[in-house]
Formats: C-alpha cells, sequence, structure tokens
C-alpha cells in the first residue's frame, strides 16, 4: 500500500495536475460570451495571459480578477467576474496612467454611485445607477470645475427639473423633463447672463408664445413669435 501511495505522490510531482493555460486569445473562440478551445470545441478552463486582456476562465466564462491593458501598456480595466458577468467595484484608467472611472457592478449591470474623471482627477460626472441604467441626482462638471449640469434620472431618462451652467458659473438654461423630454417652461441665458430664449416645450417641442433676445437685450424678432410642434408659425 506504501508502494501504491509512493508512486501517486512522484507521479503528481513529475506531472503536476494544471489548469488549462493559454498563452493568447487566438487559440480560444468565443460565442455568446463563452469561451471554447479552438482544436475541439469544448468549454476552456484556465489563465488566458494576452497582451492586453489576462484572467481566468471557468467552464468558458469569465471568473475573477481580469485586468486589460492599453496599446502602450498602461493599465485600462481591473475588476471581477463571476459566471461571465461583471461582478463588483472595477476601475478604469485613461492611457496616460490617470484614473478615467470607478463604480460597481451587480449581476453585469452598473449598479449603486459611480464616478467619471477627466484629465488630472477632476470630476466629469457623477451619480448612481440602478439595474444599469441612472437613477436620482447627477452632476456634471465643465473641465474648469465650474457646474455645467445637475438633475434627476428616473429609469435612465431625465425627469423633473433640470439647471445647466456655462463654463463662466452663469446660469445657461433651466426647465423640467418629462421622460427625457423638455416639457413646461424653459429659460435660455447668454453667457453675460441676458436672458436669450423664454418659452413652452410640449413633449419636447416649443410651443406657443416664444421669446428670443440678443446678448443686450433685444428682441429678435425673426425667432420670436407662436410656435407650434417646434416650429414658428407668427
Amino acid at each position: 500500500m506504501k508502494y501504491y501511495a509512493v508512486l501517486v505522490l512522484v507521479i503528481l510531482y513529475v506531472f503536476p495536475l494544471q489548469a488549462d493555460e493559454v498563452s493568447d486569445w487566438k487559440d480560444l473562440v468565443e460565442r455568446d460570451g463563452v469561451y471554447y478551445q479552438k482544436i475541439d470545441d469544448t468549454l476552456f478552463t484556465g489563465q488566458v495571459n494576452g497582451a492586453k486582456e489576462r484572467g481566468y476562465i471557468l467552464e468558458g466564462k469569465k471568473d475573477g480578477l481580469w485586468v486589460s491593458y492599453w496599446n502602450n501598456g498602461e493599465l485600462r480595466n481591473r475588476g471581477t467576474y463571476m459566471a461571465g458577468q461583471k461582478e463588483g467595484v472595477w476601475v478604469s484608467y485613461q492611457s496616460d496612467g490617470e484614473l478615467w472611472k470607478q463604480g460597481r457592478y451587480s449581476s453585469g449591470e452598473r449598479d449603486g454611485s459611480w464616478v467619471i474623471y477627466q484629465n488630472k482627477g477632476q470630476i466629469w460626472k457623477k451619480g448612481d445607477y440602478s439595474n444599469g441604467m441612472e437613477e436620482g441626482l447627477w452632476v456634471v462638471y465643465h473641465d474648469n470645475g465650474q457646474l455645467w449640469m445637475r438633475g434627476d434620472y428616473k429609469k435612465g431618462k431625465a425627469e423633473g427639473m433640470w439647471l445647466f451652467q456655462h463654463s463662466n458659473g452663469q446660469l445657461w438654461k433651466k426647465g423640467a423633463y418629462q421622460t427625457a423630454e423638455e416639457e413646461g417652461l424653459w429659460l435660455v441665458y447668454h453667457e453675460n447672463g441676458q436672458l436669450w430664449m423664454r418659452g413652452t416645450y410640449k413633449n419636447g417641442l416649443l410651443e406657443g408664445l416664444v421669446e428670443v433676445f440678443d446678448q443686450t437685450g433685444i428682441v429678435n424678432e425673426k425667432a420670436t413669435g407662436l410656435y407650434e410642434g417646434g416650429r414658428i408659425t407668427h
């Protein structure tokens, strides 16, 4: 009995059990998010060490920690998969190494708080997702850090009152959305703070009296008038 036990140990030492492993994606074929070995079309299990993407595949589906890289070798994405779907915290970087975006996934969908950055760590926009769609308050900034827009989403569509600002901090426009379409009174301003347009929307189109002004406050006679279905009728 001892002889056979020693023999097994020797075999395992000389020929250790290893998961399938490939050095590049060229040995695999993907169908509907599932990976098979080209040589025999069986589900692949093992480590994939590609130049641009690396991680583990379990029974044909990405599983565990995965990382991907830009053409210049800089880290692009880092996060985990569970049975082929993104799960948990994911972090993405720009090609120069600067932080790009970070947030969580649940069953392959964005979920919870997300932050997206522009150059030098400056926040571009931030807000929450639910089941892969924007939900609740979102805020977007100009590249100089000034507020650009602020408003709520409901199931991925703008809803309720929204506020927009020029990059100099002056109010640009404000009004309400209903299922991602402008609805009711909207006011639009020039960068110098002068009123540019005052009008009412219905189902995303201007309706009724619309007043348009230049930067000095003089009425634009050609654009001012009665609108129907988004077109001026005078």
